[in-house]
């Protein structure tokens, strides 16, 4: 059996898990239906004003079990993969005694001081210590395939490992993981003015949106006024999110974050295969 044999099958199990939620999706976007539908006049703005309309039921608490099952397996993977790491230059006997070898993760450079290092990572050889800290969250903000912006903070915070603590903290200590239905861009086709196009205008809460975040609006929230020329496209296709029981990840795609979580929980096991 190789070392990395362990991780490796928590890492298979956990996007076997994802892909499972990603047809669960699909299905919840047959059976609930999102629109966008014209509900009244603005007299003030000169506009028709657009609201949705939800018809179906919203996700189960199943999906929040899925979610704690998928976060378990990609963190074990990471603590598993330290406790292979100390082996490599540590007696066995000493590495099963330790209570507090684990893969770090930390949103602070100030959080994780020696004394932290040396509890969770100090059996390690050096140079594996050293690039363990080079994979923290305010070292790496950026996930594998969202651009960061912004200051560090908010970078260290679109780190998927950052996600991958909070969730998995958020599901073995507070509450399982809530989701709910949310929706992605409304496609607006005019009469032939290409002008026109720029005169829809977004609620507040949905302009202070940015992907990979998405507003959840319910059964009857306003969506936005377009002008009477306008034709609105009235189908759009839900997403799964989180909704607020985890700060680090509300309002984001619940696949999306994951299959984040997955790709890079897989790297670093594998960027470390050579030492085997």
């Amino acid at each position: 059996m190789c070392s990395l044999d362990g991780p490796r099958l928590k890492i298979v199990r956990a996007k076997a898990e994802i892909d499972r939620l990603s047809l669960m999706e699909n299905a919840f976007g047959k059976s609930t239906k999102y629109h966008v539908v014209k509900a009244e006049f603005n007299p003030k703005s000169g506009k028709d004003v657009y609201r949705v309309r939800v018809d179906g039921p919203p996700p189960t608490l199943e999906w929040g079990i899925y979610i704690g099952e998928i976060a378990h397996n990609l963190r074990s993977a990471l603590d598993q993969l330290v406790y292979q790491l100390a082996l490599l230059n540590t007696p066995c006997e000493t590495v099963a005694g330790s209570r507090d070898l684990q893969f770090p993760i930390f949103l602070r450079r100030n959080s994780f001081d020696k004394s932290k290092r040396k509890k969770m990572i100090g059996l390690l050889l050096p140079k594996h210590q050293d690039r363990i800290e080079e994979l923290q969250p305010y070292k790496r903000g950026s996930s594998t395939r969202f651009k960061t912006v912004g200051p560090s903070l908010r970078g260290s915070r679109n780190s998927p490992l950052f996600w991958l603590q909070e969730i998995n903290n958020a599901d073995k200590h507070r509450l399982i993981q809530v989701v709910d239905g949310s929706i992605g861009i409304i496609l607006v086709r005019d009469r032939g003015d290409s002008s026109l196009k720029r005169s829809f205008t977004l609620s507040r809460l949905w302009s202070l949106h940015q992907t990979p975040h998405l507003v959840i609006l319910k059964d009857g929230a306003k969506f936005g006024e377009a002008d009477p020329e306008m034709c609105v496209d009235a189908n759009i296709s839900p997403v799964i999110v989180f909704a607020h029981s985890c700060d680090a990840v509300a309002t984001m795609g619940v696949c999306y974050v994951l299959e984040e979580i997955a790709t890079r929980v897989s790297q670093i096991i594998e960027s470390f295969s050579p030492e085997f």
